[in-house]
C-alpha cells in the first residue's frame, strides 16, 4: 500500500521537470556559406531541429540520457542552458534564440590538412569542426553531400547541436568524449529526428 504514494511522487516530479524547465526556443539562421545546392537541406534540417527542441518528446528522451561533463548541472539547468541560447562565440543578443552561422570546410579559411581529414574514409573520419570566436559550425561539404542525398536530416541537425553545445562553453575530453553532455544530446538529436536510426551515411 505503500507504493501508491512513491508513485505519484515520482509522477509529480517528472510533470514538474517537464513543464518548468523548458522555455520555447527559436532558432534563427544568420548565414550559410558555401552550401550550395545543399543549402536547402541544411534550412529544413534547422526547421526539423526547432521542432524537436520544443517538443515533449524530447523533453523526456533527455530526462532519461546518462552523461558527464556537465559542469556540475542537473537536467533540469542544462535544459534551460540550451533554450537560454547565451552563445560565448559569434554575436548572439536575443534570448531564446538560437543563433546558427553555418560554412563548409574550405581550403582558404581551415588549410589543407582540414581538408584532407573530410575525405570520406580518411583515418581522421572528420564531420566538422568546433566554432572559433565567429560562432560558425564548419562542416565537411563530403559529409552534407551524403546527408543530403540520403535525406538524413538527423545527421545536420544532430552536429548543429553538437556545436551549438560547444558555443555555449561546454566541453568533452577526448578518451571519454562519447559519454558527455555535448556528444549524447547531439547524439539524441540526430536518433530523434532520423526515428531511432543510430548511425549517419556514410556513401
Amino acid at each position: 500500500m505503500k507504493i501508491l504514494p512513491v508513485i505519484l511522487v515520482f509522477l509529480t516530479s517528472f510533470n514538474s521537470f517537464s513543464q518548468t524547465s523548458h522555455e520555447a526556443v527559436s532558432i534563427q539562421i544568420h548565414d550559410i556559406k558555401g552550401y550550395g545546392e545543399y543549402e536547402n537541406f541544411a534550412r529544413q534540417s534547422v526547421e526539423k531541429l526547432e521542432t524537436l527542441l520544443n517538443s515533449e518528446s524530447f523533453i523526456s528522451e533527455f530526462s532519461k540520457l546518462k552523461m558527464t561533463q556537465t559542469r556540475g548541472y542537473g537536467k533540469t539547468e542544462l535544459l534551460s542552458i540550451i533554450t537560454a541560447a547565451k552563445e560565448l562565440r559569434g554575436d548572439s543578443q536575443e534570448k531564446n534564440t538560437i543563433d546558427v552561422r553555418l560554412r563548409v570546410m574550405s581550403l582558404e579559411e581551415d588549410g589543407q590538412n582540414w581538408m584532407e581529414n573530410c575525405i570520406i574514409g580518411s583515418n581522421a573520419g572528420t564531420i566538422g569542426k568546433e566554432a572559433d570566436a565567429s560562432g560558425y559550425t564548419v562542416t565537411c561539404k563530403e559529409r552534407i553531400a551524403i546527408w543530403a542525398k540520403n535525406e538524413s536530416y538527423g545527421c545536420m541537425a544532430g552536429h548543429i547541436m553538437h556545436e551549438y553545445l560547444h558555443n555555449l562553453g561546454f566541453k568533452h575530453r577526448f578518451y571519454s568524449k562519447k559519454k558527455s553532455f555535448v556528444y549524447n544530446t547531439g547524439n539524441l538529436v540526430r536518433k530523434m529526428i532520423n526515428k531511432n536510426n543510430e548511425s549517419c551515411p556514410t556513401k
